[in-house]
């Protein structure tokens, strides 16, 4: 007994629904929240950006493959070598095309360690003062909740 695609539909959107809710539902733990740290959430963005980009690949591959099984032109085992020809080939003219971009205009770069800040337009005058803080007090405020939970008393 399968499920027509409608059921197979409604059943992924509901399981992938849930999944964001619990997801959501995370901040609502004291104990998660503490759990969240920075090397926590860029491994689990990392994590899930990968999880995104193979769904994507895979997709994308698998439609080459289909194309190219269905020309004339080859068979299934030629059409598997060259649907993986052609995903090596495009990664390999991107990182070409990436390369030339920063060949002939070295100056612009988004890969550099100096304080973005000093690229940024200065904030406006009635801004909040919470717009211009700094990873120092966002790491004061980890440190002070994380004595708060531990039992020591306030600063």
């Amino acid at each position: 007994m399968g499920l027509t695609n409608a059921e197979l539909g409604l059943v992924l959107t509901t399981v992938a629904g849930s999944a964001t809710a619990l997801g959501a539902a995370v901040v609502f733990s004291e104990r998660l929240v503490q759990l969240a740290s920075k090397p926590f959430l860029a491994g689990a963005l990392g994590l899930s950006s990968g999880v995104m980009l193979y769904v994507s690949f895979v997709e994308i591959f698998v439609k080459a493959l289909d194309g190219f099984a269905d020309s004339s032109a080859f068979g299934d085992s030629d059409a598997y070598l060259m649907a993986t020809a052609a995903l090596f080939g495009g990664m390999g003219f991107m990182s070409g095309l990436d390369a030339l971009v920063h060949w002939l205009d070295p100056n612009r770069s988004a890969h550099h360690a100096s304080d973005p800040r000093k690229h940024m337009a200065d904030p406006a005058p009635d801004l909040a003062p919470c717009c211009e803080l700094d990873d120092g007090v966002f790491d004061e405020i980890e440190r002070r909740r994380a004595a708060a939970a531990a039992g020591a008393p306030a600063a």
